[in-house]
């Protein structure tokens, strides 16, 4: 079923007809009663019927996002112009972030272009004015493929429009040149160009990726649109006009709520006016006023355009209002027998919605689709009379006189309105980005040990130029790694800020240090395998396959699960359903849904009359899984109850009680639990939250006093995918790595100490009812920062906490917090972690130059827990006396506003961590001597070690010395005039040198020639030099070196020391029944047995010759 079929049932209307005829006739139509998403299906059908743009203004947040969300599921995301909001930051300035900016770019770019589309304003944004359409016009750029364009010309132009140059494009804004050509990333495209030029003619046009930075595909032409068109000054010459004035006559204006708008725009400047005031009194009218719009002048622009009023409460022209009398659905909250009551009542009553006998039931998704069918197939409503389709629109309605009912999933279930942003450019620091090398960072050679980077030196060999890397080693000495051996090159990394001591060149220090760690990774590994025997042999209860119930609570969620969610569902599902007692653990970052998938598997065990405990290391967790728990489980009857501390002794004996007699299903519990006179009547599931906070000892004596019971562990911080690999087989793991979709993004500030600002940003929280974090780690000055917050803020109450507190005091403070006796809490990093408090969404952290990435990450995850848009503010001192990687740190942070946006930097630090809370202090501290990419490296090693004893295999010795040496006698190397970049020719090096295939070289080459141009010899040198490299590491060649007249070619001591003449003769046979040109065998005393090959005097590619001559060995 398409869109369409409803479509024409609103556009029969008799209604919808009236509404079309008055705008014929009419410049102000008067309507009522449009519901739910009737209200964008009806506004596409003025697109249509009027074949104008429509303009929609609203003063409510939540019906913009509806309409808008709505308005691109109907027309495409092509056919919407959206206004992003005004960001209006705590000193009243006016800002676009990047992504905004590239929304108003994009919308403003389609009014210029004339579409016809339909426009969301909120309210806040039609007293905003724009550069007039004739000056956007005038300074559009329009570039065409095989067009003369004078190349300096273009840089000028670009950089006029308000393009930032960089080294490489990534982000909305950009441009970057190389050679002869420019990449630029208009704020209003979705992805950035490549032009091309020969001399002054332009060659092609490309669009390209920003993560992979290859070209997609080819286009014929661009135009671009000024990018600081909101930086202009009318000084500049510039007029500034409203935003009506960029649509003529015929456009459609539909006001939202009339009173409403007008209110919103009362308001803000009645807002801006305060903040003005209170930041700086005496500061007169700002030059940004001029750019703004009062109410009347709005209402002068609109008289001269078509406007619809839709208002539910009309004025005095009562009998002008045209009335839908549409009602929006129900609010069920995921109830499906109120669901089933519903329907049966619209097919009982004598309406046109009877007679056409046909129910609408929109999803987002073809799961959805499935889910609610198999849940009507097993109620008794006829489904052959409701009509599923996959239409993501928000809210459902009833629109009688369309004899029309609508029902959408998400309006079913309660799910909050989807916040589906323009895709963001950049997923974040991509692994490859982030292991790049700076002069100065640490490095691991996997045979040297840990050196520092000292920069790109070139070396001559043999009258021929190559780049090596330059490292420094303990006592000053050096170490250059010619660039095919670059493979043996790490970045260093351990936790975050540490700093490892440089190894000594030339002892066994190094060598022993990594035997060590392998054997103690062996011993642990097989000792967590004797556990996990151990516990698999007893005998547990298998819980029965899925109630309806459990279909309905699952497909309630609020979310659309993620494929991990799925995943580790099905798995937790398998263990229960199995009569072996589950032991797994899910490890996910916070906000990823672990709780969830934990909610299912206990109410799966209650389902079978099972008692279920959750067991946390806190009051406030304990607290908030109580709540959240109860609320997501609230349709059923399901008995849920608290343990800790802060109940009574008299409440604390009432649950031990009930829990006895089974009176409580799940119970949710501190160290409290495992009290001796806890008992349980029918205990099936034990949940352990942020099991690493428990002690073994505890865990593993829990575990044995419910040794049939099944156990789910949780840990909120990520584990390498290494070790998880490493340990299937030893503990079952599930891995919950991707984040949930459609999230409000936290927007982040960086800016100087202030303590205006700081007022600002906090009583503009406590003014929308929330509630404000203020993170100042130190516990020496805790106390006087917050006397200076009170000085300055007397009108709010303020609570502190730090680790230094007692533990009852502690705890006491953060439960008064988390019930809203104090407005502002000011503590350390203790609320790192496992605190979720939805009222808190404002976060402020003093002195965020001092903090780490994964800090900064971890507690910025504390706030933007709800529905409410969420601010965080890193406080710094001036710029201009903070560290390169300081800065580095607090851009990244505010770049990055999504959950899990790609934020592999604090990810790293992360699962560093994690992988130190899974196997111990001890293996933290070989993490940190060899660095995380080695300690994967030898776990992989040790686990495949490990397999190949349990076969009854032997181990093979020791390979990592043996590679291939290649000599050859030309330039091999990426020139300067080629690439610039001294990070990036080291990250092309490093790549080159880690490949394994010699397919992938050929991609490295094309990547190369699309980004700068077609390479030199010197590179092509490069890439034959690695692909000779691969075809002797395949043939067992250990040395290959090519002159101008001669290959040579030493075979590897693994054919020639094991005596294995059978593999020698047909390595021999091999090279005699393939090979075409002279050569003959030799025997060096030095390097062993080998083959020489001559080569023509006439062949011009000599390396080629040679290249294939190994080829055909193959």
């Amino acid at each position: 079923m398409s869109i369409s079929k409803i479509k024409n049932r609103i556009s029969d209307s008799g209604l919808v007809k009236e509404v079309f005829r008055q705008i014929e006739s009419e410049k102000r139509i008067f309507i009522k009663g449009l519901s739910g998403s009737l209200k964008a299906l009806f506004l596409s059908l003025l697109i249509e019927k009027t074949n104008s743009p429509v303009v929609y203004v609203t003063g409510d947040d939540e019906q913009e996002e509806i309409v808008k969300e709505d308005l691109e599921t109907i027309l495409g995301h092509e056919q919407v112009a959206f206004f992003p909001k005004i960001r209006e930051l705590a000193n009243s300035e006016v800002v676009y972030e990047s992504n905004k900016k590239s929304q108003l770019l994009s919308a403003l770019e389609k009014l210029v272009e004339k579409r016809n589309v339909a426009v969301v304003v909120p309210a806040k944004n039609i007293v905003h004015k724009f550069p007039q359409p004739k000056f956007v016009k005038k300074e559009r750029l329009s570039l065409k493929a095989w067009s003369e364009y004078n190349f300096e010309n273009l840089k000028e132009r670009l950089s006029i429009l308000g393009f930032e140059r960089e080294q490489v494009v990534e982000d909305w804004g950009e441009m970057s040149v190389r050679g002869g050509i420019i990449d630029v990333f208009p704020y209003s495209s979705d992805n950035p160009f490549r032009v091309e030029f020969f001399e002054n003619k332009i060659e092609s046009i490309r669009i390209f990726d920003p993560t992979t930075q290859r070209s997609i595909k080819n286009v014929n032409q661009i135009t671009i649109y000024p990018q600081n068109i909101e930086e202009k000054d009318e000084q500049e010459g510039t007029t500034f006009v409203s935003l009506l004035e960029y649509f003529d006559q015929n456009a459609v204006v539909f006001l939202d709520e009339t009173e409403i708008i007008h209110k919103e725009i009362e308001d803000f400047f009645l807002s801006r006016k305060m903040l003005q005031d209170k930041s700086s009194p005496d500061r007169s009218e700002t030059p940004q006023e001029n750019h703004f719009l009062r109410w009347e002048d709005i209402q002068e622009k609109l008289s001269g355009l078509t406007t619809i009023h839709h208002d539910s409460f009309q004025s005095s022209r009562q009998n002008e209002y045209i009335d839908f009398t549409s009602q929006p659905q129900d609010s069920f909250k995921g109830s499906f027998p109120l669901l089933r009551k519903k329907i049966d009542y619209y097919f009982k009553q004598k309406s046109s919605i009877s007679k056409s006998n046909l129910i609408y039931f929109l999803c987002e998704s073809n799961e959805q689709i499935q889910r609610m069918e198999e849940l009507f197939l097993d109620s008794e409503i006829d489904i052959d009379k409701i009509q599923f389709a996959k239409f993501g629109l928000n809210q459902g309605f009833v629109f009688q006189d369309a004899g029309l009912v609508l029902f959408t999933d998400n309006h079913f279930y309660g799910r909050p309105i989807r916040w589906r942003r323009r895709k963001k450019v950049r997923g974040g620091l991509t692994i490859q980005q982030l292991n790049s090398l700076s002069i100065g960072d640490f490095v691991v050679h996997v045979d040297k040990g840990i050196g520092e980077y000292a920069g790109l030196k070139k070396i001559t060999v043999q009258g021929h130029e190559r780049e090596c890397l330059s490292l420094i080693y303990r006592d000053g000495d050096l170490l250059y790694v010619p660039l095919e051996r670059m493979d043996r090159i790490q970045k260093y990394s351990a936790k975050e800020g540490f700093v490892p001591a440089l190894s000594k060149l030339g002892n066994k220090n190094w060598d022993r240090l990594k035997k060590r760690t392998k054997k103690h990774i062996k011993d642990l590994a097989k000792e967590l395998t004797a556990l996990y025997a151990q516990r698999k042999n007893n005998k547990g209860f298998g819980f029965s396959t899925d109630t309806l119930w459990q279909k309905e609570l699952e497909a309630s969620f609020e979310y659309d699960d993620t494929p991990d969610q799925v995943k580790a569902t099905l798995e937790i599902k398998e263990d229960m359903e199995s009569d072996l007692p589950m032991d797994r653990l899910i490890c996910g970052d916070v906000g990823y849904g672990k709780t969830e998938v934990a909610i299912r598997a206990a109410f799966k065990a209650v389902n079978d009359g099972k008692q279920v405990v959750v067991l946390v290391p806190t009051t406030i967790l304990a607290l908030q899984h109580y709540n959240l728990i109860r609320e997501r489980l609230r349709q059923y009857p399901a008995v849920v109850d608290l343990l800790s501390r802060f109940r009574t002794r008299s409440e604390q004996m009432n649950v031990v009680e009930k829990l006895k007699s089974g009176q409580i299903d799940i119970v949710i519990g501190t160290h409290r639990m495992l009290s001796k006179d806890v008992n349980f009547k029918n205990l099936g599931l034990l949940i352990i939250d942020e099991e690493h906070r428990f002690g073994v000892a505890k865990k593993e004596n829990l575990k044995k006093k419910y040794l049939n019971v099944d156990v789910l562990s949780m840990s909120a911080t990520p584990i390498p995918r290494t070790l998880n690999m490493a340990l299937l087989g030893v503990r079952d793991m599930s891995m919950i790595a991707t984040p949930p979709r459609d999230r409000h993004p936290i927007i982040t500030e960086v800016t100087p100490f202030s303590l205006d600002l700081v007022r600002m940003a906090i009583l503009k929280e406590i003014d929308r009812g929330g509630q404000v974090f203020f993170v100042h780690n130190r516990v020496q000055t805790i106390e006087s920062i917050t006397n200076n917050l009170r000085k300055h803020i007397p009108e709010i109450s303020f609570a502190i906490a730090h680790g230094q507190m007692d533990e009852r005091q502690l705890e006491k403070v953060m439960w008064d917090f988390a019930h809203n006796k104090y407005q502002c809490l000011v503590s350390t990093m203790i609320i790192e972690s496992g605190l979720d408090i939805p009222n808190v969404n404002t976060l402020i952290i003093n002195r965020a130059d001092r903090f780490g990435l994964s800090q900064l990450y971890q507690l910025r995850g504390r706030v933007g827990r709800s529905n409410q848009t969420a601010y965080a503010y890193l406080l710094i001192p001036p710029v201009s006396s903070l560290k390169r990687n300081a800065l580095k740190r607090l851009r990244i942070i505010e770049e990055f506003s999504d959950l899990g946006s790609g934020f592999n930097v604090a990810m790293r630090d992360l699962e560093i961590r994690g992988a130190g809370n899974i196997l111990g202090a001890e293996q933290s501290g070989h993490i940190v001597a060899l660095g995380y990419e080695l300690y994967s490296k030898i776990i992989e090693e040790a686990a495949y070690e490990l397999k190949l004893e349990k076969e009854g295999k032997p181990i093979p010795e020791n390979q990592e010395n043996d590679d291939v040496k290649v000599e050859i006698n030309e330039d091999a190397f990426l020139p300067d005039e080629y690439i610039d970049q001294p990070e990036l020719k080291v990250d092309i090096y490093r790549r080159l040198a880690n490949e394994t295939e010699i397919t992938k070289i050929t991609g490295v080459r094309d990547e190369l020639k699309d980004r700068f141009g077609t390479p030199p010899e010197p590179v092509e040198n490069l890439f034959l030099l690695i692909e000779l490299k691969l075809l002797g590491r395949q043939l067992d060649f250990k040395q290959i070196k090519v002159s101008k007249n001669n290959l040579t070619a030493y075979f590897s001591e693994k054919i020639t020391t094991t005596n294995n003449g059978e593999l020698i003769e047909k390595k021999v046979s091999s090279i005699i029944d393939k090979t075409e040109g002279k050569f003959h065998f030799i025997q060096d005393r030095k390097k062993g047995f080998g083959v020489s090959l001559d080569i023509p005097s006439s062949e011009k590619k000599i390396f080629e010759y040679g290249k294939n001559f190994l080829k055909n060995l193959l």
